[in-house]
């Protein structure tokens, strides 16, 4: 449990091609919320291990917000969840899953998606962010391969933290962004009389 193997670890670039290997040190491990903290039971299950995996960073108002997948990808609970630090190479904190600290997953409630939220990326467009991740053509099982799948991604105030929020996984047409569409949704700004 917590295996180095299944953790995350940064390094510095002495350029883009060229890791300095002295500052190599290890940003997340599997099963626990810092680094050498007590083993918690929601990373993995009994059908498959659990991984802190396919990684992808971010700043945002000073704090560096690390994204990684957990729970194996034929699992139901495979998802994407989100840690913190305010250095980028130094050890993150995991935000407690059921507390703010998953970006994006499925639910047993939804008809229609049973596989998705897999690794990913961001995509900064004007002053919106999008995350593009993998998910499955069929979103029911895994037989036919894997697809793509694009959210908005939302910064909201959680307890006290800024916190990413995506309304997916969606299957379906997805709003262009205002900085293509030229139209906003001003109806949480706007008051209606």
């Amino acid at each position: 449990e917590g295996s180095s193997e299944q953790c995350i670890y940064g390094v510095r670039m002495k350029d883009w091609f060229t890791p300095d290997y002295s500052t190599v040190n290890l940003l997340t491990q599997n099963k626990r919320m810092t680094v050498d903290g007590p083993v918690v039971e929601h990373e993995g299950s009994a059908k498959a291990w659990g991984v802190n995996e396919g990684p992808f960073m971010i700043k945002r108002n000073g704090t560096y917000m690390l994204t990684f997948s957990v729970y194996h990808y034929e699992d139901i609970n495979y998802q994407i969840r989100l840690a913190t630090s305010t250095k980028p190479l130094e050890s993150f904190t995991k935000i407690d899953p059921y507390n703010g600290g998953t970006v994006i997953r499925t639910t047993f409630e939804w008809d229609g998606i049973l596989t998705t939220a897999g690794h990913h990326s961001f995509i900064e467009v004007g002053d919106e962010v999008y995350i593009a991740y993998h998910t499955f053509k069929n979103r029911m099982s895994i037989e036919r391969g894997r697809a793509l799948a694009i959210d908005k991604v939302n910064f909201v105030n959680h307890n006290g933290k800024e916190v990413m929020y995506t309304n997916g996984p969606t299957f379906g047409y997805q709003a262009l962004p205002i900085e293509v569409s030229g139209y906003e949704n001003v109806a949480n700004v706007n008051n209606v009389s």
